[in-house]
């Protein structure tokens, strides 16, 4: 069972960080293929996107290409359906403020591929 816990969460960061590297390069067509068409994400200002569709479009209009850095903090898999909580932080290329955010995201495994059906993220305040 310890197996198959390290071997999901490996296929689930490999998935997280996949999507982080694509919308670093603001590459939609990168994010489209990971992300399934029912997808939901919650924004750091508390927005709802329903959709991937809804989503890319926010996604095709992001400035600037950035460094998009994780860390998982606790991930918990019950069969085909997982959810991570963790931090990450996007840098700008170009250079700029580090922005913090914190995560929990829900991931679905379908046709043996890990992929987030559902995301939520919230700024971290600087005190």
């Amino acid at each position: 069972m310890a197996d198959n816990q390290a071997a999901a969460e490996a296929q689930i960061s490999e998935a997280l960080t996949n999507w982080s590297s694509a919308l670093g390069r603001r590459d939609a067509a990168a994010v489209e293929k990971i992300l399934p068409a029912d997808f939901m994400l919650v924004s750091p200002d508390g927005k709802l996107f329903t959709t991937r569709a809804e989503y890319l479009e926010v996604v095709k209009n992001f400035p600037g290409e950035t460094t998009v850095t994780g860390k998982p903090a606790k991930t918990i898999v019950m069969g085909d359906t997982a959810v991570q909580s963790g931090s990450y932080s996007v840098t700008p290329k170009s250079g700029g403020q580090t922005m913090n955010f914190n995560y929990t995201a829900t991931l679905v495994r379908r046709n043996g591929r890990w992929m987030p059906i559902a995301f939520s993220t919230r700024a971290v305040t600087q005190k």
